[in-house]
């Protein structure tokens, strides 16, 4: 049965569009909740993604002091695979508490082939599970009658006796896994909560982070969300349906709407920063120093649909170029890798060369040639040095430099281990 979601004392819903202020009142509400007396460890907020987390922490610090910044910023996730990681957790959970590595993933759906599946179903098939398992499918519980007997039942078995094998945790799961944890283990549930828990881009959350968010508020909780905006920048499966069930759990929930969007100062402030860190002569300019100005330079551009917005975009950037500007001091900032992509496939139609950022992530390479996987290889020593006992290290390097990645070896020594 499908877990329902917590209540909380006091519950709160901040709604509005992109730049209404949401993340402001987010702020304002933990100041004033430090000047009511809580202490800084009363209090969490999580939000959507480490960046993000890393930029409210900054404006809990200027907008409280010392106090603002003792306040615990995180995100869900690193929530959930911290009470993971603890004893209780791993005791719990059977796995070792960490998330499975890309390099990892690749030898874990190697050791699914043996299920005998074509590659594309068994793709789709590792999709409905992994969205079933965010929106909390198997109850507290954890049971499996949300599967259909026989092939799907089958491959869902097989992918768990895999990661319980080699203790991995999936990202799909380990917000699902803390909350049945926290409610199987109500002594670490009460010590693991906080009085206040305020939540930002709410929408932007999985119904499994969500609810491990409702679950860590003894007294109160506060989310901001825009129903509008539900886009899978860290979670996987962003639940926007969350912010009905909230109300709805929460019967007495305070709402307040913001209708006034600021998002062009705000925009335009923040370009000004990005341009200034990135060419210190910028900084003496009216644009850099003066907002009022900055403000009066930026544009926003409507779009009906997202290829128009898209076309927009190209559009400005063609007509910048056509007015002489260098393709160099061009930024195309987005929100998502996708519309990265989207937005570079329409300016290269139009003959405009793109560029885009390093992401920092090393290749695993292909790891049955050694000779290819040379990153792959050191990270998974490094692993091993670490923990000599880290079985989903083993797995991966036992798997190097093999055709087939060993994969139905490990069936073998699943089976003989069971």
């Amino acid at each position: 049965m499908t877990l329902e979601l917590a209540p909380t004392p006091t519950a709160v819903l901040v709604e509005g569009g992109v730049g209404c202020g949401k993340t402001t009142a987010l702020i304002a509400r933990a100041a004033t909740l430090l000047e009511d007396g809580a202490v800084p460890k009363d209090i969490m907020v999580l939000a959507a993604t480490p960046d993000a987390a890393r930029v409210l922490a900054a404006r809990l610090t200027e907008a409280a002091g010392e106090r603002g910044s003792a306040i615990e910023v995180t995100c869900a996730r690193e929530v959930a695979l911290g009470l993971l990681a603890s004893e209780e957790g791993r005791a719990f959970s059977g796995r070792a508490g960490r998330l499975v590595t890309p390099i990892e993933l690749g030898f874990i759906m190697e050791d699914m082939k043996t299920s005998g599946l074509k590659q594309r179903r068994l793709r789709e098939m590792l999709k409905f599970f992994y969205r079933n398992w965010t929106e909390l499918a198997g109850g507290a519980d954890d049971d499996d009658r949300w599967l259909i007997p026989g092939e799907e039942a089958d491959t869902h078995a097989l992918l768990k006796d895999v990661l319980r094998f080699t203790g991995g945790i999936l990202e799909p799961e380990a917000s699902a896994m803390a909350v049945r944890f926290l409610l199987a283990c109500p002594e670490v549930l009460a010590s693991a909560q906080r009085a206040h828990v305020l939540v930002d881009d709410y929408q932007m959350h999985s119904r499994a982070s969500q609810h491990l968010a409702n679950l860590l508020a003894r007294d109160s909780i506060t989310v901001a969300a825009d129903p509008t905006a539900a886009a899978e920048v860290f979670d996987s499966y962003p639940y926007s349906e969350g912010i009905g069930e909230f109300t709805q759990a929460n019967g007495a929930c305070e709402r307040i709407a913001l209708n006034e969007s600021h998002i062009c100062a705000s925009a335009a402030r923040a370009a000004s920063r990005l341009r200034a860190s990135l060419d210190a002569s910028a900084a003496t300019t009216p644009a850099a120093s003066n907002c009022a100005t900055a403000a009066a330079s930026f544009i926003a551009l409507e779009a009906t649909d997202p290829a128009a917005e898209v076309a927009s975009v190209a559009d400005a950037v063609q007509t910048a170029l056509e007015a002489g500007a260098d393709p160099s001091s061009i930024y195309v900032l987005a929100f998502h890798p996708s519309w990265e992509r989207r937005v570079a496939r329409a300016l290269e139609a139009r003959g405009i060369a793109t560029a885009t950022p390093v992401r920092g992530r090393v290749a695993a390479g292909d790891y049955r040639d050694l000779d290819r996987c040379a990153a792959a290889r050191l990270l998974t020593a490094l692993a091993l040095v670490a923990n000599a006992h880290d079985a989903l290290a083993w797995r991966a390097w036992c798997g190097f430099d093999d055709y087939l990645a060993n994969s139905a070896v490990f069936a073998d020594m699943r089976a003989e281990a069971d």
